[in-house]
């Protein structure tokens, strides 16, 4: 019985020692995406890219379009969804007349 508890205790013990080394690289390689995005992000600043801040911003109205057509789009679907449903019950309401 000893044995048996001395081998799962490893078993435990290997298991925790396999998810603590994959969190560590885990860990550096974050580590290491994070120090390549802000180094360029730095060079980007430093170099200027050649444009000013206000061109690469999107404006107002061109974010008030993106939300408008996403919302048509998503009223399209909805009222597609709807007219399919009006169908299905329709045949149904016709199959059950029809049964009568």
């Amino acid at each position: 019985m000893q044995e048996i508890a001395r081998i799962f205790g490893e078993m435990d013990l290997t298991r925790t020692q396999a998810q603590w080394e994959k969190a560590v690289s885990q860990a550096g390689s974050m580590e290491e995406r994070m120090e390549i995005f802000l180094e360029s992000m730095e060079q980007g600043a430093i170099s200027g890219s050649g444009t000013t801040a206000k061109e690469e911003l999107v404006s107002d109205d061109e974010i008030d379009r993106m939300i408008q057509a996403d919302v048509l789009a998503a009223e399209k679907t909805e009222l597609g969804k709807l007219d399919q449903l009006e169908s299905e019950i329709a045949k149904e309401l016709g199959v059950a007349k029809q049964k009568d």
